[in-house]
């Protein structure tokens, strides 16, 4: 069997796609400090309650200062689905950096407590 030749047009979307996925890893890189300190706010509002990574990912970074709809990709179900793994982990990762904040198994995070508050 001979492969099926791709249409130009479909070479190129991919090409823009994969253009447009470095430019979205690269923004999450660049502003992981930024997603650390918005995360951490959020925690403290909800404060004796933990709360699961997917909703805080979905605060975090539907926060148009955190990440701009165009890198979101925001426009397709499609590939928002598709970047949904990568987000997850970038939130995960960051979170993981802070000393304040606790990330379990289950992917619930929580405010870490202080040595001042354990009795």
């Amino acid at each position: 069997r001979q492969p099926v030749p791709r249409s130009p047009m479909v070479a190129e979307g991919r090409a823009e796609m994969d253009e447009a996925e470095v430019a979205f890893d690269r923004a999450l890189l660049q502003k992981r400090g930024q997603i650390r300190r918005r995360a951490i706010r959020e925690l403290e509002r909800a404060a004796p309650h933990p709360v699961k990574l997917r909703k805080l990912a979905s605060i975090v970074l539907g926060d148009e200062t955190v990440l701009s709809k165009s890198l979101r990709g925001a426009g397709s179900w499609a590939t928002l689905s598709k970047r949904e793994p990568k987000i997850m982990m970038a939130l995960t990762m960051a979170l993981r950096g802070s000393r304040r904040v606790r990330v379990d198994r289950n992917a619930v995070a929580s405010l870490a407590r202080r040595k001042s508050e354990k009795n």
